[in-house]
């Protein structure tokens, strides 16, 4: 019993390292969707920016219209991210 709590302390404390690591290094977020394009019906619940090198989610405030991020890393790599789920996509 005392083996499986071990157990399930390092998997979550390993998971948290690695989303916390997954941040840093942002070099930018831009949009990707067109001004004009059709979006779903939903408000954004946060807001995206990089600051210092690092992707800051905050909570949003009013109604944000939907939009996708393409945010780079210094490595070269890319990811998105929406301000509705308000998580990086996994490719």
């Amino acid at each position: 019993m005392v083996w499986v709590v071990v157990l399930m302390l390092f998997f979550s404390c390993a998971s948290l390292q690695k989303k916390g690591q997954e941040n840093q290094g942002v070099v930018s977020c831009r949009p990707t969707l067109d001004p004009k394009a059709l979006r779903p019906a939903v408000c954004g619940k946060c807001e995206i920016k990089v600051e210092r090198g690092k992707l800051v989610v905050r909570e949003a405030k009013g109604c944000p219209p939907y939009e996708v991020y393409q945010c780079s890393k210094k490595d070269g790599s890319s990811f998105f991210i929406n301000n509705f789920a308000c998580t990086p996509d996994r490719p």
